[in-house]
């Protein structure tokens, strides 16, 4: 199901018992309502007849109280009063019976007792009761049909760009250098899902490069050798990175000293770039990180996590310290290794004063 269906569904369903239960509630509290009304109507009434008969000592004619009806009969004693109450009574002109509302009560007059019956009928009130209760469900029916309609529209203009994105997808392949077009948004979420999309796009065409150029190695595809100057290709890495040591606030601390190492110059560009990216990638922000270059050896120390790595896993493909790290593993450090193995050099690692240690030995 879409999720546009999906929402219209629950959003109507919620919105329909809404209704239901509204409306139930309404019908209830305006019925009460308008029954109140009706029953201050007749004590009101009652008043009235009682107020006539202390002033002119007798009871009022029934024509002088307007829609109620008022009936008079004499009864030997009092009786206990009632509340007022819904009655049918039939009316034999129209052969139907109409509803009323009724109050009966005892009232005493020159030493006798006349039990007083008023009605008000009540067919009005409840057909403005109906008429009051369509029109608010209808408005209110209105209101959800438009509601739904309206949501479906700009639900569909919000979620474009989401599904823009989904579409640019599948016409992508690692073998294009660009990363897929996607569109431009101003919603937090699709900005945020966008910005996702291209780091995990950029990272998987580094990994599909470096497992190229990890295939490349491991088929001895660099066989050009010749003598390279490692401390000129260190400075030209310190260069290249400055500008991330700066950005992450490291302490970076370099001491180099002249060393010529037999190899391909290319591998031993790859070989500083994983050696020193991997250092950088695992520090923490103001920590530190040291380089050092002796003529038998190249250390490479970084801050990061307090616990050694497991050396027996650490340059394996893809290999992570923590399952839920996505800055762990990778496969630099298995070309770090790749490369040492056919260059003759001796890779080691150890964890020194909350230090990460990598050390090139050369032959």
């Amino acid at each position: 199901m879409k999720l546009f269906a999906e929402y219209n569904r629950l959003n109507l369903t919620v919105m329909v018992a809404l209704l239901l239960l509204s409306g139930v509630v309404y019908y209830l509290l305006l019925n009460h309502i308008l029954i109140h009304e009706l029953d201050e109507d007749l004590m009101e009434k009652r008043q009235k007849i009682e107020a006539y008969a202390a002033k002119h000592a007798t009871l009022p004619a029934f024509e002088d109280l307007d829609d109620v009806q008022v009936f008079y009969a004499q009864v030997p004693s009092a009786a206990e009063e009632s509340l007022p109450a819904f009655v049918g009574r039939y009316d034999p002109e129209e052969a139907k019976v109409h509803g009323y509302r009724q109050l009966v009560y005892t009232h005493a007059f020159a030493g006798k007792y006349y039990q007083v019956t008023i009605f008000k009928p009540v067919e009005g009130t409840q057909a403005l009761l109906r008429v009051i209760v369509g029109v608010t469900f209808s408005a209110m029916l209105l209101i959800i049909v438009l509601s739904v309609l309206i949501n479906r529209m700009v639900l569909r203009k919000l979620w474009q760009p989401f599904y823009e994105m989904a579409g640019a997808l599948p016409s992508w392949s690692l073998r294009k250098k660009q990363p897929p077009s996607f569109p431009e948004t101003d919603v937090d979420e699709f900005i945020f899902l966008k910005d996702r999309l291209h780091a995990t796009i950029t990272r998987m065409q580094q990994e599909h490069r470096s497992l190229l150029q990890l295939a490349k190695i491991e088929h001895q595809q660099f066989w050009c050798v010749a003598p390279v100057n490692v401390k000129e290709k260190i400075e030209e890495k310190v260069q290249q990175l400055q500008a991330l040591w700066h950005h992450n606030n490291l302490e970076v601390t370099i001491r180099l000293e002249p060393v010529t190492v037999s190899m391909n110059a290319e591998l031993m560009d790859v070989l500083l770039n994983h050696l020193l990216n991997n250092a950088t990638r695992h520090n923490i922000p103001g920590g530190a990180l040291y380089i050092t270059l002796t003529p038998g050896c190249l250390t490479v120390e970084n801050s990061g996590s307090e616990k050694p790595l497991d050396d027996t896993r650490l340059f394996r493909r893809f290999y992570k310290e923590e399952q839920h790290n996505q800055n762990s593993g990778g496969i630099g450090l298995s070309i770090i290794r790749e490369i040492c193995t056919q260059a003759g050099l001796t890779l080691k690692y150890s964890f020194t004063a909350q230090r990460h240690v990598f050390s090139l030995l050369f032959p």
